[in-house]
């Protein structure tokens, strides 16, 4: 097997994947409490990595988080694999996991403000 080579310091970092679901979530979470990563003294980040039925979920709540981005005082988040949870400026907590119904409740109760520029 041929050793691997470490890419020159002009070069990014190649990306390595483990194969076993097991281990990429628990190197996952661990990196996630951990805070920053350092190698050789730069900083590298660990995203998830989603198949591709969660990530088209996910994606499916694209507008809805542009309609919260103009609601102010709201918070919100996307947790895995895909359910949309809201918290108003009251503090009550709402959770989607169908973005129609996202955006209704949105358009219904929350009153988003218009685009930048209307």
């Amino acid at each position: 097997m041929p050793k691997t080579q470490r890419p020159k310091p002009a070069q990014t970092p190649r990306t390595r994947l483990r194969k076993d679901e097991a281990g990429r979530s628990d190197i996952i979470r661990k990196a996630m409490g951990a805070g920053p990563i350092f190698h050789i003294g730069k900083r590298f980040y660990i995203y998830p990595d989603y198949t591709l039925s969660v990530r088209k979920r996910r994606a499916a709540f694209t507008e809805v988080r542009g309609l919260l981005r103009r609601c102010p005082g709201v918070k919100y988040g996307l947790v895995y694999p895909a359910t949309l949870k809201i918290t108003t400026s009251a503090g009550e907590q709402k959770s989607f996991e169908d973005p129609t119904k996202a955006k209704h409740y949105i358009e219904t109760d929350l009153h988003p403000a218009g685009p930048e520029g209307e």
